[in-house]
């Protein structure tokens, strides 16, 4: 297994990860934190913002997911 799909499984559904890395773990970074922020825009991604800083949990992405989900 490797590095971030081991740490991604170490993650629970409403832990706060930021974008950058919820890219990484989630999507083995082929997104990029400007991706997740176009769905925000778009209504698909509910992200969590605390001192200017982007966040958001493994719950958060799967809802996504299932909302781009064609």
């Amino acid at each position: 297994m490797n590095r971030a799909l081991a740490q991604a499984v170490d993650i629970g559904d409403d832990e706060l990860v930021s974008l950058a890395e919820a890219c990484r773990l989630f999507f083995g970074g082929r997104l990029s934190p400007s991706s997740l922020r176009t769905e925000a825009a778009k209504g698909n991604l509910v992200i969590t913002q605390i001192a200017r800083k982007d966040f958001v949990t493994r719950r958060d992405v799967e809802e996504m997911k299932e909302k781009c989900r064609k």
